[in-house]
């Protein structure tokens, strides 16, 4: 991984110096989880139909974060992420794929309204059947950042996945309040426009986007009656669209619930090109964030 390797040890070295100063730092707490259901829908190879399956996915994070200036800050954590489908028999999927990661997230503001941001999560993304140094990876994202107003951000953001099908995703983007209760958020992944009804309510509207690239087991080809398809790679991409609520439950604790419409499910093995896709299905999900 000749361009994350680098940058994850830059990340960690500039982590490990920030550990020195933690004691003057001003500390603070990133926590989130959530939970969504994606209902039964057909999946198919190519035109051959092979059955339903749904799909469960769940989060969990944590960063701890030390601003040790007014110019810079650092974070560590960890993060999990499961998907869990119920897939038709012999299909050449895995029934699981995890993510398990060390996060590491450092901010600079190097001008009076710029900022850059570096986030790099090295950890095992696969099945975790048959673990080894082959489930290893290290996603990276670095975005840019100009703070316009009090109300208008643009932001320039790229996120590298080298073994995901799309190496490459981001361009730019847009943070708007663009009226008293009303804020346009054109971020990725998880673009919306938000009302707020009052202090303790927020609704919205929007899509995101979600999944990853994972490691499958040594025999989940031949199991499945593919055998070039052992210990291979596969991206898995869902794109949703929907509407939600968000509830300010105290002071840096939201909940949020929502439900849409997954509108493109897609399993993609580039090395041996197959794609399984799959129909549109409703979702709904629920999701609980805490900064203290």
């Amino acid at each position: 991984m000749p361009i994350t390797k680098p940058l994850s040890a830059f990340v960690l070295l500039a982590a490990s110096a920030g550990i020195f100063s933690a004691q003057a730092a001003e500390v603070s707490h990133q926590f989130s989880t959530g939970f969504s259901y994606s209902a039964p829908a057909d999946l198919s190879i190519g035109t051959v139909n092979t059955g339903e399956m749904d799909a469960f996915h769940t989060d969990v994070s944590y960063l701890m974060r030390f601003k040790t200036s007014e110019t810079y800050a650092w974070g560590a954590g960890f993060g999990w992420e499961r998907s869990g489908f119920g897939l038709p028999a012999g299909v050449p999927l895995p029934n699981t794929v995890h993510a398990l990661t060390v996060n590491f997230q450092n901010d600079w503001k190097f001008a009076d309204q710029w900022n850059l941001r570096i986030e790099v999560r090295p950890g095992l993304f696969s099945d975790l059947e048959d673990i080894d140094g082959g489930d290893f990876n290290a996603p990276l994202t670095v975005g840019v950042s100009y703070m316009q107003s009090e109300t208008l951000m643009w932001v320039a953001a790229l996120n590298l996945d080298l073994r995901r099908d799309m190496p490459i995703i981001g361009g730019l983007g847009v943070r708007w309040q663009f009226a008293e209760d009303w804020t346009l958020s054109l971020l990725l992944p998880k673009p919306t426009i938000e009302y707020q009804v009052n202090k303790a309510v927020t609704v919205f509207a929007g899509g995101e986007l979600m999944g990853g690239a994972y490691r499958v087991a040594e025999d989940l080809g031949t199991r499945t009656g593919r055998a070039n398809l052992d210990n291979e790679i596969v991206s898995y991409r869902e794109i949703r669209v929907g509407a939600g609520l968000r509830a300010h439950l105290g002071k840096g604790l939201t909940a949020s619930a929502e439900a849409g419409w997954v509108v493109d499910r897609r399993f993609t093995y580039d090395d041996a090109d197959l794609q399984l896709n799959g129909d549109g299905a409703m979702y709904f999900g629920l999701s609980l964030n805490a900064r203290f």
